[in-house]
């Protein structure tokens, strides 16, 4: 009996009928399909949607059986082809496609790489592409630590084409040239203004300059990356001490929106517990970052944490720990072991070893987890807190109150003194945590006291008569009888 597959390659799908399930036929038929479109470059990889290796007769069948019948095909060009052909005499568009892999090192991982600056930065794409095609200038800003910008303007200060485009003044001055939007921990700022002037100052993110001269005074630091248009001007002092990247399209825009609109979906499907939807734009997320990138790129890390987050949603543990075996192994070899991504990593593996029961091995990679956001650049409390949080909780399912309860008072510290929101949704469920553990280890009264504090939390952000509150407002009850 035939087995019918799909295979894609690039951007186009093939319907493949193989007479025998071996890898060798598999393998043949790809090359006899795509032949014209393929021409002068060799097969490389063949992977499962999933982006798991299909290389031996083995493995292909057990993908079969297993339900999965559409796989993705690599092709890389033969290096005996290229050296026959004359770079000189390629046109635009060929150069844009050869500098793919050069632009997407320029990409921000390291210090930024979780889904808000994701989102962050391909709004900003758009905005950048909208400027560049209204011929419009000014800078787009995607940032972090930024509350050492706000200040007051004075009033009585001589207004003059210097200050009028200062970027502090225009970031402070509530005009329409500035506009401001929030992503979580980051802000997107965009300002239009032809001349726009940088002094003293950290900008812990990426900047857009579109079409417009930036200058820069004094001490000017850019932490992740500046990309400028064709036609933007950048002084000479900025050009000594940042390095720029030429904006390109392709990659800075298309890409970026279309992998970003793949996640919204897979978020989307996520919220609505439709975990197959999930996992099916995590996979064609996937197949674009590979088809883009190369197989050993940040994104494509990224890809795979998304689809094992749906394997975990289904509770398939097993297979979300062999995604999260190959996120790991790629975004490790590419940003290093110590980098938000990595820690972020070592927490999804602790997540869901928990869920098996294996509270000593989740416990360890918490504990990866806290090592490595204690010592990267730039305290990321959000991160530090949660992790803390779920040690915490793993020490309850091991009955060992007083660990427990030590690591869930540290959360509970740094939510309270780092949240912007004093009166947080997480600050109540650190509370309703403690007081769990609490009233398990016998000491009523306290837990009573971190059960009120969560009831007023909840009251106010989720209403008196949530299901929450509510919950919460019994458990006092009961502590009192």
């Amino acid at each position: 009996m035939s087995s019918k597959l799909t295979v894609t390659i690039g951007s186009r799908q093939y319907q493949l009928d193989l007479s025998s399930l071996t890898f060798e036929t598999l393998k043949q038929q790809i090359v006899e399909l795509s032949k014209e479109d393929k021409q002068g470059s060799i097969l490389v990889k063949i992977t499962d949607a999933d982006g798991c290796d299909i290389g031996t007769d083995e493995s292909l069948q057990i993908a079969v059986t297993s339900g999965q019948l559409c796989f993705n095909a690599y092709f890389e060009p033969n290096a005996y082809v290229l050296s026959d052909i004359n770079f000189s005499q390629k046109s635009d568009s060929d150069m844009k496609d050869d500098q793919l892999r050069i632009q997407s090192e320029a990409l921000s991982f390291k210090e930024h790489c979780n889904q808000s600056w994701r989102k962050a930065n391909a709004e900003a794409s758009k905005i950048v592409q909208q400027m560049i095609d209204r011929n419009e200038q000014g800078l787009v800003i995607v940032a972090t630590n930024t509350s050492n910008w706000q200040k007051k303007a004075d009033p009585n200060s001589i207004k003059t084409s210097s200050n009028l485009s200062s970027f502090i003044e225009l970031v402070n001055n509530n005009n329409n040239k500035t506009n401001t939007k929030r992503f979580a921990e980051y802000y997107m700022y965009l300002i239009k203004s032809e001349l726009i002037i940088l002094e003293e100052i950290t900008i812990d993110g990426n900047v857009y300059a579109i079409n417009c001269e930036m200058q820069c005074k004094g001490n000017v630091i850019i932490t992740s990356q500046l990309f400028v248009t064709k036609d933007s001007v950048i002084d000479r002092q900025s050009k000594q001490t940042i390095v720029s990247i030429q904006w390109n399209t392709k990659i800075n825009h298309d890409i970026t929106v279309q992998l970003q609109d793949l996640e919204y979906k897979k978020v989307e499907f996520t919220e609505q517990r439709r975990w197959n939807d999930s996992i099916v734009y995590s996979q064609k997320h996937l197949q674009l970052s590979t088809s883009t990138f190369g197989f050993d790129h940040p994104y494509v890390a990224i890809s795979y944490n998304l689809i094992s987050n749906g394997y975990y949603n289904k509770r398939n543990y097993q297979k979300s720990i062999e995604l999260l075996t190959k996120s790991l192994n790629i975004g490790s070899n590419a940003l290093g072991v110590n980098c938000r991504f990595v820690a972020m990593l070592n927490y999804n593996f602790g997540n869901t070893y928990t869920q098996q029961g294996l509270c000593d091995i989740a416990i360890g990679y918490y504990q990866k987890a806290l090592e490595i956001q204690s010592n990267i650049p730039g305290i990321y409390y959000d991160d530090i807190s949660g992790s803390y949080n779920n040690l915490g909780n793993v020490y309850h399912k091991k009955q060992d109150w007083d660990k427990a309860i030590k690591c869930l008072q540290q959360a509970l510290s740094i939510r309270r003194e780092h949240t912007v929101e004093k009166v947080s949704k997480d600050i109540g469920d650190c509370c309703c945590n403690l007081g769990f553990v609490l009233r398990q280890k016998g000491e009523k009264h306290t837990a009573s006291k971190y059960y009120q504090e969560a009831w007023h939390i909840f009251n106010i952000i989720l209403g008196e008569w949530n299901s929450e509150t509510i919950r919460v407002k019994m458990k006092i009850k009961q502590l009192s009888e």
